[in-house]
């Protein structure tokens, strides 16, 4: 009986040893390499290189004096520019891709993925204290796919491994692909005016629709003057009005980019007559040009006192130096699109 119990004791450890041997043997096929996604000194992060499978791409650089800038040029929206930077510090591996779906997940990379390479400062030499020759190095590169079925993770690849991984953040339900866009101007700021009244050389305003509203306001030493554009005099002028006017300029955003915006459509609603031109120059010389252009209802829509509107009332479109097509919100703007009549001391608008 004694000698039954002890074979059952040896063989239940020898199974048990082989299922351990087998399991190791199976895990230890996935390196940690494979696996290490995230970057724990995000402080260090320079410049994080991205680029998409369909020719776009872009880089965020970390700039001493200005902080971080789309392709070295642009200020970047420092919410975007947290949240990716929590996103590749936090980043973890849910769980490997089964073995069924491997190939097809890695054709998928291959096809349709972003390419992420994070670059940071690293010493050449850092030994027991010593730090010497400090030099910016490429320290992470892997590719992003797309979301897993039930979008509460993400497939991605270590540049150089054989597996790919289905990768998540903690505590956070979603998919992570949408944070590594490559398309350079969704990065940036939504400033259009940002000068305060110090920086103001001039501002010219023209209502193409109202030509006679139109003006100009010069710096002329410590003091501002306007000029009528198409009246033979100008109106005594409220310098409170002014005043208030001009500081409005430190602080004009627009809505959101239309870059993406059908060719066809945005080349019609460019070649029809904009409805104003703000010109603001600043004493260090830079231009900055805003064309604006009505923006149709939607069909139905009704006004206050319930007569249809052929223009939405909320939201209009602009060209921004010619570069840019945007959406405009009139609360934000019509406290820098004031008519000449305006201005007046007598004028109660």
């Amino acid at each position: 009986m004694k000698q039954k119990k002890l074979i059952v004791i040896v063989v239940v450890a020898f199974i048990a040893v082989a299922a351990w041997v087998i399991t190791d043997k199976t895990v230890s096929t996935i390196s940690n390499k494979e696996k290490s996604f995230a970057v724990q000194d995000t402080a260090n992060i320079t410049k994080v290189f991205m680029a998409d499978k369909f020719g776009n791409s872009t880089t965020l650089n970390r700039s001493p004096k200005n902080g971080w800038l789309v392709d070295n040029e642009f200020p970047v929206t420092q919410q975007m520019m947290n949240t990716l930077l929590e996103t590749i510090y936090r980043i973890r591996v849910k769980n490997p891709v089964s073995n069924r779906g491997r190939n097809t997940i890695l054709k998928r990379l291959a096809s349709n993925s972003v390419k992420v390479e994070i670059y940071q400062n690293k010493y050449r030499i850092d030994f027991l204290g010593i730090k010497l020759f400090l030099h910016e190095k490429l320290t992470k590169t892997y590719y992003v796919g797309g979301a897993t079925q039930d979008n509460l993770g993400t497939h991605m690849l270590l540049e150089g491994a054989d597996n790919p991984f289905v990768v998540d953040i903690p505590g956070f339900r979603g998919y992570v692909a949408s944070r590594y866009t490559t398309l350079g101007f969704k990065w940036r700021v939504h400033d259009i005016f940002s000068s305060r009244m110090s920086q103001i050389k001039s501002v010219e305003i023209d209502f193409i629709e109202e030509p006679e509203m139109s003006y100009t306001i010069n710096k002329v030493g410590d003091k501002f003057s306007l000029e009528p554009k198409n009246q033979p005099k100008a109106p005594i002028i409220d310098s409170l009005k002014m005043l208030n006017y001009l500081s409005s300029f430190s602080d004009i955003n627009f809505e959101a980019f239309l870059n993406e915006m059908e060719k066809e459509t945005l080349d019609s609603i460019k070649s029809s007559k904009p409805f104003h031109i703000v010109t603001l120059i600043t004493t260090d010389g830079d231009t900055t040009e805003l064309k604006t252009y009505h923006k149709y209802s939607k069909y139905g829509e009704l006004s206050l006192d319930g007569e249809t509107l052929l223009f939405d009332s909320d939201r209009f479109y602009g060209d921004l130096n010619g570069e840019d097509f945007v959406l405009l919100q009139f609360f934000t703007f019509d406290k820098i699109l004031r008519p000449l009549t305006y201005f007046a001391l007598e004028s109660q608008e």
